[in-house]
């Protein structure tokens, strides 16, 4: 039977008047639950008013509440349950305690089992048949050690003797219902005691599958890379700052691929994101044991490289044998839904503790000496080194100027001419990019292409030198010299870019100049980089009118099988064999041959870096076709080149 009061607080004297005169009712039974509720700004009265009550009615509830939309009044209410009469109709305590047990054991939400001394299941709850989908007759008499994997069964027996020996144990387990499905368990053991005897042990058992599975999905979206499910930079350094309180010997790699937005750009993110993950797999197979790979985004890579403590010179060396094997690795020919793929990257190393002693340092350390292997050519790894940082600085620096060097017009381009060899005529110029700074003075192409090349900015840079040598060759040619051609240099970063030919059309009609007198020189590097591509890009431009020569033949790695299907008009022999066509035979070889087979495949050649009159003489008695170089005309300025056209060259 229930007897309820609800009172409202007028004063300490007024509620002991009230607790005195119904103190028979709170004397019948232990069960006084009371609720006093409080206005906000009478919040401390209330605290006061709890514990009151709580020293009057020892063996009460007490409980507060603070309510917002109650004004003035205190309420108090009392619940009072009088336990004789509702026990009436029971026989005597043990059919109380019976039922009570019966009901917590039949209607709990958790699965319950008892299991004797030996760890056989007595009995079970409708929660374990449905658990684990099996019914009471089948699992009640087994051992609870036939559902627990073979791996678990001795920390779970652990837990058991533990338990009978009056301590509670509570544990996780995972237990796989068939191939790749999992319930995951929260297992908590309590001894039953009768007449203070241990007979056995209860086993409350709660599924948290669901919440489980939540956080592993949280946990792999923070600590995982999504595409290729390696960890990501937070797994990295929380790891490595765990090894370095150890004192642990290791060395971080940083690995990046060389120019890879090409493929981006190209081909699209999706096709990228697969040919990253197969390098990751390649990486993978090579690295050896106790090393960690992960990916930090884009097409950057780290390695976490374990050492042993040994001397440097010897760790050294075991690094420079895991670079090397990673270098071959991702350079081998990759061939992706049919198209083939010439990929390299660059690595920078930085050793604990000689490198950094903290996470940051580390890695900013890696980072810059994979700067410097890119800016060495990539395709090749670098050890951190002090100097190193300071020319990381100059570089950021370098770096700034350069993206405000087209809107200062510190820009400018100069021409150098390409002679006929049999008539000595000035034919086409090849435009080339300066950089006057007003600080640095005039800063040479090698130090800022790459560095545009690397940060994007060459994609700008290329679309201005690409107009402003249309423009002036369009102005030469009104000038009298219409026959007049313009060579241009084309990035890979440009030619790669499925909207190039795009912008080329645009770009002829913006300046008006005749397609046929635009040849757009690429490098063979850049043409073998995704040959598949190159091809379309030739295609596209030739569909134009645009010729496309390949500049710096004979220093890549092209397949010479590919050469006769190329859309292309000119070969250009790289200046390093030019140089000593007279003191080496084997230059003299190389640039005989590679005429004959232009000849055979009806390509022009042209001979690049021609420095003296001997040289002049050699290539024309080899019947090559164009020639330049310094013997003949420095780069000039604009102003300066048009007075050269008229020279003839003997």
């Amino acid at each position: 039977m229930m007897w309820t009061k609800t009172i409202i607080y007028s004063s300490q004297d007024a509620l002991r008047e009230f607790l005195q005169n119904h103190q028979q009712i709170f004397k019948k039974s232990s069960s006084t639950f009371v609720q006093v509720y409080t206005p906000s700004k009478k919040y401390h009265q209330g605290s006061i008013i709890r514990d009151y009550i709580m020293t009057q009615l020892p063996q009460a509830v007490v409980n507060e509440f603070e309510l917002e939309d109650w004004k003035n009044s205190i309420h108090i209410a009392f619940s009072v349950f009088d336990e004789t009469a509702s026990y009436m109709k029971l026989e005597d305590q043990d059919d109380i305690s019976e039922q009570m047990f019966k009901s917590l054991f039949e209607h709990n939400k958790d699965a319950v089992l008892s299991l004797d001394v030996k760890g056989t299941i007595t009995s079970v709850n409708k929660s374990v048949e449905d658990l684990i989908n099996m019914s009471a007759d089948e699992i009640i008499g087994k051992s609870i050690l036939d559902f627990i994997p073979k791996k678990e069964k001795k920390r779970v027996t652990n837990h058991f003797l533990r338990t009978l020996a009056g301590k509670e144990q509570s544990y996780e387990i995972d237990l796989e219902l068939k191939k790749d499905t999992y319930l995951y368990l929260e297992v908590k053991y309590v001894p039953i005691l009768v007449n203070s005897n241990k007979i056995g042990v209860f086993a409350i058992v709660r599924n948290v599958t669901e919440q489980t599975l939540n956080k592993k999905k949280i946990t792999q979206l923070a600590y995982y890379d999504r595409e290729t499910q390696l960890p990501n930079r937070t797994c990295f350094e929380e790891e490595i700052s765990k090894r370095i309180k150890q004192k642990d010997h290791f060395s971080v790699m940083f690995v990046d691929m060389d120019r890879f937005k090409l493929i981006n750009d190209s081909l699209g993110h999706s096709v990228g994101d697969q040919l990253l993950k197969i390098l990751a797999t390649r990486m993978q197979g090579v690295l050896p044991k106790y090393s960690k790979l992960g990916r930090f985004g884009g097409d950057k890579f780290i390695v976490l490289l374990a050492g042993k403590n040994v001397a440097s010179k010897q760790r050294e060396e075991n690094i420079t044998i895991v670079c090397n094997a990673i270098l071959e690795k991702i350079a081998e020919p990759l061939i992706f839904q049919e198209d083939e793929f010439f990929i390299t990257a660059s690595i920078g190393v930085s050793v604990f503790p000689a490198d950094g002693e903290d996470v940051r340092r580390l890695f900013r350390n890696a980072e810059v000496a994979m700067n410097r292997a890119k800016a060495n050519g990539g395709n090749r790894f670098e050890f951190f080194a002090d100097e190193m940082s300071k020319q990381a600085k100059q570089r950021l620096e370098l770096e700034k100027y350069l993206r405000r060097a087209l809107s200062y017009n510190e820009l400018f381009l100069v021409y150098q001419p390409l002679v006929d060899m049999q008539t000595g005529k000035v034919i086409a110029n090849e435009a080339l990019v300066r950089w006057q700074h007003p600080k640095l003075g005039v800063v040479p192409p090698s130090d800022f292409i790459p560095l545009a090349e690397e940060t994007g900015i060459i994609q700008e840079i290329g679309r201005w030198v690409l107009e402003k040598a249309c423009l002036t060759t369009k102005r030469w040619q009104e000038q009298g010299y219409a026959d007049l051609v313009i060579s241009v240099n084309v990035s890979a970063f440009q030619f790669q870019n499925a909207n190039f030919p795009s912008e080329v059309k645009e770009v002829l009609q913006t300046t008006k100049l005749a397609p046929e007198y635009l040849i757009l020189e690429l490098t063979e590097s850049t043409m073998m980089s995704n040959l598949d591509q190159s091809v379309k890009v030739m295609m596209e431009l030739k569909k134009i009118g645009v010729r496309v020569s390949v500049d710096d033949f004979g220093t890549g790695y092209s397949s010479l099988s590919y050469l006769p299907h190329l859309p292309i008009s000119k070969l250009k022999i790289d200046k390093s064999f030019v140089q000593n066509l007279q003191t080496n035979p084997a230059n003299l070889a190389i640039v005989q041959a590679i005429i004959t087979m232009g000849e055979g495949l009806a390509l022009k050649v042209v001979a690049e870096g021609v420095e003296t009159s001997e040289q002049m003489q050699q290539l024309k008695s080899l019947h090559c076709h164009y020639a330049q170089g310094f013997h003949i005309q420095k780069p000039l300025k604009e102003h300066e080149a048009v007075q050269f056209f008229h020279v003839i060259v003997p």
